[in-house]
């Protein structure tokens, strides 16, 4: 079943792999959230801050659809993935 959930963790991966159908996605605790997929045309959520290369251990607060085993920002202009300021 999918169902939208929001949570908080840190981040331990970010992978940028959208060259052409490639998936990108940030390990944000323990869970796998998609945030884009290479051609894809449906509609995503929004990364809110700045992703440098210095995140691993800083926590984001992520609104996301669960689909199985993973989170995605797809299907929602709504969805995010937000990195808190401490």
């Amino acid at each position: 079943m999918n169902k939208e959930i929001k949570f908080s963790g840190k981040i331990s991966k970010i992978d940028n792999g959208m060259i052409y159908d490639a998936v990108s996605y940030m390990i944000i605790g323990s869970k796998k959230v998609i945030f884009g997929i290479g051609r894809s045309k449906s509609e995503w959520g929004k990364i809110i801050g700045n992703f440098d290369n210095d995140y691993k251990g800083k926590t984001a607060e992520v609104f996301a659809r669960k689909n199985g085993n993973e989170y995605t920002l797809e299907g929602s202009k709504e969805y995010y993935i937000k990195l808190l300021v401490s």
